[in-house]
């Protein structure tokens, strides 16, 4: 399992971190995301997947910022990304809120697929291994088959 440095060490450097965001439903859609964070800015890929009944491969450049967002008993990290595909249209959009140490959290996600939005509400958000580059290779090469032709 991926481990995330201290609150304090990521306010003052860089940091990557992978998550896996499902409502764990089977044959639900998941939301894979690698980001790279600098400051305040964050950045990285997703790839929204669903491998039952309409098969769904959305892949993403997503691009965003993260902030504190506390109440008189807590405090949270929101992460709001939006995301491109290869021809720069926008396809998904992510609303994360983490705990403090960005560990676990909880999610929700719009995504484009057959010029339809489709709503994820209420997914879990875990960490997860980062998706190997010859994985995100192959699904770019599938994604761009089908949307070039």
């Amino acid at each position: 399992m991926t481990q995330v440095q201290s609150s304090q060490e990521q306010i003052q450097g860089v940091f990557n971190v992978s998550y896996e965001i499902t409502n764990h439903l089977q044959g639900g859609v998941s939301l894979h995301v690698d980001l790279h964070v600098a400051g305040k800015q964050v950045t990285g890929f997703g790839r929204v997947f669903q491998a039952t009944s309409k098969r769904v491969n959305v892949l993403s450049k997503l691009s965003g910022e993260w902030s504190y967002m506390c109440t008189m008993s807590s405090c949270n990290i929101l992460v709001v990304l939006d995301g491109v595909d290869l021809n720069g249209a926008e396809n998904t959009k992510v609303r994360m809120s983490l705990a403090d140490n960005w560990q676990t959290g909880a999610a929700s996600f719009q995504y484009l697929f057959d010029g339809e939005w489709h709503d994820c509400e209420i997914a879990k958000v875990e960490l997860s291994e980062p998706l190997p580059i010859s994985k995100l290779a192959e699904a770019t090469i599938e994604y761009a088959k089908k949307t070039l032709v």
